[in-house]
């Protein structure tokens, strides 16, 4: 048991991990999975924007380009 709050995200290692109501963390998507069906880069990163279906907050598996210019590192 991790002791996290139900709902929490994090990132461990390239892979995006959401807590149940147990208080441990599970994996929610593997970013590595991600890139290879996708055949682009994926990472795993902190999102927090609007879209027209509202709100989202979380940790997920985003394109490496996208994560680059969150961090100011936009080329």
């Amino acid at each position: 048991m991790d002791g996290c709050v139900r709902g929490a995200t994090r990132c461990s290692t390239n892979t995006a991990e959401i807590c149940d109501a147990d208080g441990s963390y599970h994996e929610l998507a593997d970013c590595d999975d991600v890139s290879e069906r996708s055949g682009a880069p994926f990472v795993c990163a902190y999102v927090d924007e609007t879209t027209e279906d509202g709100h989202i907050t979380g940790h997920t598996c985003v394109p490496a380009s996208e994560a680059d210019a969150a961090a100011g590192g936009g080329r």
